[in-house]
């Protein structure tokens, strides 16, 4: 292939670029779902297990306390606009924790959930991805 300049290419995303064009339209596609996650055993805000929505995308659980054997965590698709939901996640969910020794986690169900463990006081980020989203669960335990 050779390059000239000046002259039109095609680009990854599949349009054609000619220098010095303008360019319209979104070049990221926009973002209209998001992964919510919860606490499936303890949903009363007034738990100190409840899972705190901080955004769309941060979750946070601050008044944790360790040791702790298991802790259900599930996950599901809501729109951005309205906040409908779509049902729980399946087994391709990605988990990771920043610090496996506060956290451990088991092999997310066929619905997305895993059983998480808190192994001593701490703080510990627990990333969960899920076809291109990502959303982030922070536990603070004393």
């Amino acid at each position: 292939m050779m390059n000239i300049s000046g002259a039109p290419s095609i680009n990854a995303a599949g349009g054609i670029s000619v220098p010095g064009a303008l360019a319209m339209g979104d070049r990221q596609p926009k973002v209209t779902q998001y992964i919510f996650i919860q606490n499936d055993t303890y949903t009363d805000p007034s738990s100190i297990w409840s899972v705190q929505k901080l955004s769309n995308t941060q979750y946070a659980m601050p008044n944790a306390t360790a040791p702790r054997g298991s802790i259900y965590i599930g996950v599901f698709l809501r729109d951005i606009d309205g906040d409908t939901s779509h049902g729980r996640l399946d087994s391709t969910v990605e988990w990771t924790v920043s610090d496996p020794s506060i956290a451990t986690y088991k092999t997310p169900s066929a619905s997305g959930q895993t059983i998480f463990g808190l192994l001593r006081a701490g703080k510990v980020l627990i990333t969960c991805r899920w076809n291109g989203l990502v959303s982030v669960l922070t536990i603070t335990a004393t």
